[in-house]
C-alpha cells in the first residue's frame, strides 16, 4: 500500500513538474533497527533513523504523533544562489499540505488515489496542470 502510494505521487507530481523525495522515518532509538523497519517499504531517497523521538525526522515532522506509517505530503520551496558549482544563501519554506497516521487513514488515502480522476487528486493535493 505504501509502494503503491509512493509510486502514484511521484507520477502526479512528475505530471505537476514538481519534485518528488520520498524520506524514510523511523523513530526506533537505535539506527539498525530504524532501517530494519524501512526495508519493508525501501526505496527512500533519504532516510532519519535512530534517537527515538528525538531523532530530527521526528522533531520536526511527527512531535506528538509518534505512530507508524505516517505520511507527510509537504510543500517546500527552495531558494537558492549558485556561486561557481556551489550552491549558497539557501532558504526553504514548508507548508504541510496533509497528514496520514496510522494504517486506518493510510488505507483511506489509498482508496481515494485509486479511485479518483487525475483533477480530483490534482485538487486534493492543491496542484495545477
Amino acid at each position: 500500500m505504501v509502494n503503491y502510494l509512493k509510486e502514484s505521487l511521484k507520477k502526479i507530481t512528475e505530471l505537476n513538474s514538481i519534485n518528488f523525495i520520498v524520506t524514510g522515518l523511523s523513530v526506533d532509538l537505535y539506527p539498525q533497527l530504524g532501517l530494519n523497519y524501512l526495508k519493508n517499504t525501501y526505496p527512500y531517497h533519504e532516510v532519519m533513523v535512530g534517537s527515538s523521538v528525538y531523532n530530527l525526522g521526528s522533531v520536526f515532522y511527527s512531535a506528538g504523533n509518534p505512530s507508524t506509517p505516517h505520511i507527510l505530503i509537504i510543500h517546500e520551496k527552495y531558494d537558492t544562489e549558485l556561486v561557481g558549482i556551489n550552491l549558497s544563501q539557501i532558504s526553504d519554506s514548508q507548508q504541510v499540505l496533509h497528514s496520514f497516521s496510522g494504517v486506518f487513514e493510510i488505507k483511506e488515502f489509498y482508496n481515494f488515489i485509486k479511485s479518483s480522476t487525475q483533477e480530483e487528486i490534482n485538487n486534493f493535493l492543491s496542484l495545477s496542470n
